[in-house]
């Protein structure tokens, strides 16, 4: 009888690269077309406002030069289809509520990890050990979670890691991707993949070739394991007991 073999992704806690910030031009003034009046006596005499205090330009300009975010994007980044308002990230850390797509039945919290090494994220029934995260990133794009009081201090973050050398997913290859813990934005685990719709927390995940396959939530009670897939069917034929799921900032 052949053996099928799967490659299983994970969901991983992963580290990212640091912020690029850059400064904005500073006040650039006016051009002159011509002399200009010298006193407020001569412009009123005109018909031109008066002059502004003699700090201004400097007040405006050192006003203007504040670091702002650049947007970083990713190889393969996407716009959100309706991310939460704002370019900096969700300050409060959330819990991640599972509830079945069949019928809205809440089955429980993402498990925060206790142990330091990489491990399949599951379900608590309970909000004190629920996994808490906060989402940093652009709002162009996808984002970042920063896991609160992680298992590793080394692994912080929330992301994807496939079992195997294929990190590919969707037709003829892995179709699985499962929730673990590992560190910041790498080839493998990735961390930058996730887009909040709302409050609710929608995988994103490009191929190396660029092609982005939609993905599913889904978990397994047996084995107790948040997973993500392309293909519902392939997901079913490894865990029977699989049911679809969807995940909740709260």
């Amino acid at each position: 009888m052949p053996v099928m073999i799967y490659h299983i992704f994970f969901i991983s806690i992963t580290l990212f690269s640091v912020p690029v910030f850059s400064l904005d031009e500073g006040y650039r003034g006016t051009l002159s077309l011509g002399p200009e009046p010298r006193t407020n006596g001569e412009r009123m005499a005109l018909g031109l406002p008066p002059l502004p205090p003699k700090r201004f330009a400097e007040i405006l300009a050192k006003r203007h030069k504040r670091p702002t975010r650049v947007r970083v994007h990713g190889r393969h980044a996407a716009p959100s289809p309706s991310p939460v308002a704002g370019s900096q990230g969700q300050p409060q850390f959330k819990k991640l509520k599972v509830t079945r797509c069949e019928d809205g039945a809440a089955l429980g919290y993402v498990a925060r990890p206790f142990h330091n090494r990489v491990k399949p994220f599951g379900l608590t029934p309970s909000e004190s050990g629920a996994l808490q995260v906060r989402w940093q990133g652009d709002d162009a794009g996808p984002v970042t979670l920063l896991m609160k009081k992680p298992a590793s201090v080394r692994e912080p973050y929330l992301g994807l890691s496939p079992n195997q050398s294929d990190t590919a997913i969707g037709s003829g290859s892995s179709d699985v991707l499962k929730l673990v813990a590992s560190p910041r934005d790498v080839v493998v685990p990735r961390s930058n993949m996730w887009i909040v719709n709302q409050t609710q927390l929608i995988p994103y995940y490009a191929n190396d070739g660029g092609s982005v396959p939609q993905l599913k939530f889904m978990y397994s009670p047996a084995h107790d394991q948040i997973a993500i897939t392309s293909n519902v069917t392939t997901f079913d034929s490894m865990y029977t007991d699989s049911i679809d799921v969807t995940l909740t900032l709260l």
